[in-house]
């Protein structure tokens, strides 16, 4: 038997300035090598601390990432000899797929939470999956690098997971793989939605039969159905819209731009709305301080109503109303939909996780 861990020079490099988990890079890494024979069944792989070595990086990332594979069966953890490569015929998964994000705003608190739970709940009904963040190109923050997910399709998969895909990354995985698309643009795929920016209709119920018509609208771009929707319903709506592609590359951009957009509308315009509605909790934390700098008091000369993930809810000196969302019950049925996709079942019927909680800012 030969002894692999005597053997500095990785196989493989991680990118260290990409999107992705460097603990995902290390075990797809270490995957790729022993289905390429570049370990064989029965080599003991480097030990945690040869490999951050050689990759320099925490030792951390080496324990999660055979932590990974260890529940794929690819590798067995053996105490004081370290993690030996298990034969084919001992690993017992039952498909893989590919998931491929492609990062609108970096760091979102709901795809984080959603992701490891699909992560959980794969890897608990034993499917392998490799993971690929989509980074935009330094010379053009418009457009995606698609080159890794053209070099990963070269590779064997059962299905993919598309995370806010544009048309064209839709296009290139469906003409390989069956495709399950997350907040994607219409497309001849299966697509679920997140929910975000929806108009909940008991709010417009709500709104109806306490006489509110004018509604402030805060949110993305690429809303106009919803605000097609409440003026087909008989009120009067201003959007206040953000360009995600334009102005927004993280968390903290689509917050401040928020912040100066509800700071210009309401030192601007002396006619004031009944109710404001925030589509996205990050765009409430800016929106809010807009309102408490520009001192517009809640509720008692505006109604507020947010969407917010379930576990970051913005503070605020009154309780708000919103529309709550849990991300790990929606990252489950994700996750259930792509192991359907994969065994040609009809996808399972979404989760009716979305509540009402009436608030002080919404009496």
């Amino acid at each position: 038997m030969k002894k692999c861990s005597e053997r500095i020079q990785m196989p493989f490099a991680v990118d260290r300035n990409g999107c992705s988990n460097l603990s995902d890079q290390v075990a797809e890494g270490f995957r790729k090598a022993i289905r390429s024979g570049h370990y064989q069944p029965g080599d003991i792989l480097p030990s945690r601390e040869e490999i951050a070595h050689a990759l320099d990086i925490s030792v951390r990332i080496p324990r999660e990432a055979m932590a990974i594979l260890a529940a794929e069966n690819l590798v067995r953890p053996r105490r004081g000899v370290g993690c030996s490569v298990m034969a084919t015929r001992e690993t017992l998964w039952n498909g893989r797929f590919l998931i491929v994000e492609r990062h609108v705003s970096d760091g979102s608190y709901f795809f984080g939470a959603m992701m490891s739970e699909v992560r959980k709940r794969l890897s608990t009904a034993r499917y392998l999956y490799s993971y690929l963040s989509m980074s935009r190109k330094p010379t053009h923050r418009q457009v995606y690098d698609a080159n890794p997910v053209k070099e990963a399709l070269l590779d064997k998969y059962d299905a993919a997971l598309a995370i806010c895909p544009d048309e064209t990354l839709t296009r290139l995985l469906s003409k390989k793989l069956p495709l399950i698309t997350v907040d994607g643009p219409p497309a001849n795929v299966d697509a679920i939605s997140s929910g975000g920016g929806k108009v909940p209709d008991e709010m417009l119920e709500h709104c109806r039969a306490t006489g509110i018509r004018d509604i402030l609208y805060v949110d993305i771009n690429n809303c106009e159905d919803e605000v097609r929707k409440m003026r087909l319903k008989g009120f009067n709506v201003e959007h206040l819209k953000i360009a995600r592609h334009r102005h927004v590359q993280s968390l903290e951009d689509l917050e401040r731009k928020s912040f100066e957009l509800c700071m210009k509308r309401f030192a601007q315009q002396n006619h004031r709305p009944e109710l404001i509605y925030f589509g996205d909790d990050h765009l409430a934390r800016g929106g809010l301080t807009a309102l408490l700098a520009q001192h517009v008091s809640v509720p008692d000369e505006v109604k507020v109503v947010t969407m917010s993930n379930k576990g970051f809810v913005p503070a605020f000196p009154v309780s708000l109303a919103r529309y709550e969302y849990d991300p790990v019950v929606f990252g489950a049925y994700v996750a259930d939909c792509l192991i359907a996709k994969r065994d040609g079942r009809d996808m399972p019927n979404p989760p009716t996780f979305r509540r009402y909680l009436p608030g002080d800012s919404f009496p």
